[in-house]
């Protein structure tokens, strides 16, 4: 049964249950059934083993909503990002969620349609896009490792001369930021097409205000790029490859 939870303005706990509502809909008590009972031997096996992955699915839903109910520890110690100012402007309230299901449905609660700056998440775009034009020349300039440190560590980056762990850590992630800045006159407009493109979404768009509040803090990403282009690993403008990164960190989605 196509059962889904639509946004709306109603504190977290309240938001949940319409959640649980709409699961017990779609699964009524399948996860209690006996169904097997009445069936051969040898389908027996494939009913229970549905009922209990029902059940299984059912008990990881009831996690999740003890994890961000209204009493739970995660709601009590809500925090906004502070490492940016702008971010901490941001009400602590805000909450969505999104469950896009292979055959296309969407299930959306909360604030799922409050547009965000991207952050991070902007760095998978960034890659795919450097790696449908370097292909796997990109990877003599930054590797493919977990790093095990914090994602804006520079002790690291020195012993390693200037090549990042992976792309998904700071470091890695201004490389990236300097491939395209040599391949594209407007690295983060590139960006920004990409997105758009791939989501089927023209509105996408940039959040000046976080975008300049991130460049005037970032003097730590100032530091790795600096160290990284004394390695040579950087071959554009240090200032030219933070403003292109900022840029592209505050592009919003939701």
């Amino acid at each position: 049964k196509v059962t889904g939870v639509q946004t709306c303005a109603l504190p977290i706990s309240q938001r949940f249950g319409c959640l649980d509502t709409g699961f017990r809909e779609s699964l009524g008590n399948a996860h209690e059934c006996r169904l097997d009972l009445f069936l051969p031997d040898t389908q027996r096996v494939e009913v229970a083993g549905v009922c209990q992955l029902l059940q299984f699915r059912r008990q990881r839903f009831q996690f999740l909503r003890q994890l961000l109910g209204r009493d739970s520890e995660f709601a009590r110690s809500r925090m906004v990002a502070g490492y940016i100012p702008q971010l901490s402007t941001v009400s602590p309230q805000r909450f969505g969620m999104a469950v896009y299901c292979l055959d296309g449905r969407i299930y959306t609660a909360g604030d799922a349609h409050e547009k965000f700056s991207a952050q991070s998440i902007t760095k998978l775009f960034a890659l795919a896009l450097a790696f449908s034009r370097d292909g796997d020349a990109i990877w003599n300039r930054v590797g493919r490792e977990p790093s095990g440190n914090p994602f804006n560590s520079l002790s690291q980056l020195e012993y390693e001369h200037g090549i990042p762990r992976n792309p998904f850590i700071n470091a890695g992630a201004l490389v990236i930021a300097d491939i395209l800045a040599t391949r594209f006159v407007q690295a983060d407009i590139a960006v920004l097409q990409f997105m758009r493109m791939l989501a089927g979404e023209a509105a996408l768009d940039f959040d000046t205000a976080v975008a300049q509040s991130e460049y005037r803090s970032a003097h730590r990403n100032s530091a790795i790029a600096h160290l990284m282009k004394d390695f040579r690993n950087l071959h554009n403008p240090v200032e030219t490859v933070i403003r292109n990164y900022c840029r592209q960190c505050s592009i919003t989605i939701n």
